[in-house]
């Protein structure tokens, strides 16, 4: 009885192994293959979603965005949310705003797209279109050929330019 026992163990103590093995691959591929697709379709929804915003500026992609700026070489400006480049969409010039926010998820982004989009004032740069394209976010402004208004009230324009009169 003692061979056949200590064969029983033998076979018991090659095969454990080898089925834990086998049973942790197929649950980490099971998990990979659920995760990978949770995030196709998340990144899916995500593009449903702003293209189905309604009142909103247009989007556009990135690929277009980059090619409008010229590979995001002439900056405007740097602020606190982002960068501002110039670039020109078929015959309208735009200032392009690369936001640098990481954190801020769909939702908040398609948010600040509808209420920006939807004010129209005289006082303040129009919202154009906006790119929501996998981490990239940018909005697309109308182009203001002067800079900002600050920048001539505390005076930090070019000394050659002529002062803004009060029309």
């Amino acid at each position: 009885m003692k061979p056949k026992s200590s064969h029983v163990r033998r076979v018991v103590a090659i095969l454990a192994p080898i089925g834990g093995f086998i049973l942790l691959t197929i649950l980490f591929l099971v998990t990979f293959i659920c995760k990978r697709r949770t995030q196709q379709q998340n990144e899916m929804e995500e593009e449903e979603e702003f293209g189905e915003l309604q009142g909103t500026p247009m989007g556009f992609t990135f690929q277009q965005l980059k090619e409008a700026t010229e590979q995001f070489k002439d900056k405007l400006g740097e602020g606190g949310f982002g960068s501002v480049f110039k670039g020109q969409f078929a015959d309208e010039r735009i200032a392009v705003k690369r936001l640098d926010r990481t954190g801020q998820g769909k939702r908040e982004f398609s948010a600040e797209v509808r209420t920006i989009g939807r004010i129209h004032h005289i006082n303040l740069v129009r919202l154009i279109a906006f790119c929501a394209e996998k981490s990239h976010r940018l909005l697309v402004y109308e182009y203001m050929p002067k800079g900002s208004l600050d920048r001539w009230i505390y005076c930090r324009h070019d000394n050659e330019a002529s002062p803004l009169d009060w029309n």
